[in-house]
């Protein structure tokens, strides 16, 4: 039988060889040096070779251990590599059929994200669910559990915890679909948390809009910030798009601006007509930024694009601030 300093003062030669322990075990020591436990059985009359691993990594009373293992499965008629293999499976398996796991498969699922929006996701997640349900296998996963989450987050914000109700069984119901859970546990929960009264932006009436325009062009302000805001009133985009206008959007020949999928809130394509004002104040902004990528670029690096601060200062000085916003258009 072999002993740890044979083991260790082992040294490669010209060729492999190999150092006999007992009942199948030896150590192969390989003309790189690599020394490697490998255990000798039969099963059905045919002689297999199992690779237990390297030495010192395994030590000589470790790959007796394993060996042992190794040979009360043979005797069932088990081969160790495909048992060690089947296990291997059955971890990463386990690991992605807890809740934090499986997650990763529902983001990729959730194509139709934008980046910042699966940012968002991930990161809420991260922060108040998975340390309290994250190693949870799918399967017991109760009601109660995703309940006790939701009020911690309500404490701190009502609207973050319909949020996290929601991005919880969305992955959940992904689960269902995908055969790891039996039924949605989120679906008993859907009035736990009561929704908040929503607030929307103010708007104005159809009498009221000329004598704000009137008193947006009076205002004090950059004429680039004005244009910006009759851009918006022409097109109906969201302030981050009007903002973030860049010159290559824009095919004035065919009258047409093409916001693509990366700058949209659907992380889709937007394709909006324009009007003969609309090409007209982008003929206007031509000489002041048609050089540059963005149509309205602020004013102290002109290589960014203008701040929404920027309109809701305008919206201020016109006298709109409390009664109109840059989101109520």
């Amino acid at each position: 039988m072999l002993t740890d300093t044979e083991c260790r003062s082992a040294k490669p030669r010209a060729s492999a060889y190999k150092l006999t322990d007992s009942h199948g075990l030896h150590l192969e020591v390989k003309i790189n040096g690599v020394r490697a436990w490998r255990y000798r059985y039969r099963i059905a009359g045919r002689e297999n070779l199992y690779a237990m691993g390297n030495y010192p990594d395994i030590s000589l009373k470790d790959a007796r251990k394993l060996r042992d293992e190794a040979r009360l499965l043979v005797k069932k008629g088990i081969h160790p590599s495909r048992q060690r293999r089947l296990e291997m499976l059955t971890r990463a398996s386990d690991i992605e059929d807890t809740l934090e796991g499986f997650a990763l498969n529902w983001y990729e699922h959730n194509t139709q994200w934008s980046a910042g929006y699966r940012t968002q996701v991930q990161s809420r997640m991260d922060q108040d669910v998975f340390p309290w349900l994250g190693k949870l296998p799918l399967r017991d996963i109760k009601p109660a559990h995703i309940l006790d989450v939701l009020r911690r987050v309500e404490k701190r914000s009502p609207v973050q915890a319909k949020l996290v109700q929601t991005w919880v069984g969305g992955l959940c119901r992904h689960a269902v679909v995908s055969l790891r859970m039996d039924s949605d546990p989120t679906a008993a929960l859907r009035r736990a948390i009561k929704s908040t009264k929503t607030t929307h932006y103010p708007s104005l009436k159809a009498a009221d809009i000329g004598e704000f325009l009137r008193a947006v062009s009076d205002a004090d302000g950059s004429d680039a910030a004005k244009a910006a805001v009759r851009l918006m009133w022409l097109t109906a985009v969201r302030v981050n798009e009007a903002v973030g206008a860049r010159w290559d959007e824009f095919d004035l020949d065919a009258g047409l601006w093409i916001i693509p999928v990366g700058r949209m809130k659907a992380n889709r394509e937007h394709i909006i007509p324009l009007s003969d004002q609309a090409i007209q104040i982008l003929h206007v902004m031509k000489p002041w930024s048609g050089t540059l990528d963005h149509v309205f670029p602020q004013v102290s690096d002109r290589t960014k694009a203008m701040s929404k601060k920027t309109l809701q200062d305008i919206f201020y000085r016109a006298g709109y601030a409390g009664k109109f916003s840059p989101h109520g258009i």
